[in-house]
């Protein structure tokens, strides 16, 4: 394979249902929403910049399935 990345369709199904949400103008107020997902049962990444401001990835576990 030379290097190349092996497409495995589970890691494909996990980005196809992750939701992206933001941009948010501090770090904090990103992860007090990420926290209120996560209470509702979600699983999100930690927050991040991404020019404009913070994002973060969340996603249901049951979508994983």
């Amino acid at each position: 394979m030379f290097g190349l990345a092996r497409n495995d369709p589970a890691g494909v199904d996990v980005v196809q249902n992750r939701q992206r949400v933001g941009p948010y103008a501090t770090w904090t107020r990103a992860n007090e929403v990420a926290n209120y997902y996560r209470q509702m049962g979600y699983s999100t990444t930690q927050a991040f910049h991404s020019g404009d401001g913070y994002y973060f990835d969340v996603w249901s576990d049951d979508d994983i399935g």
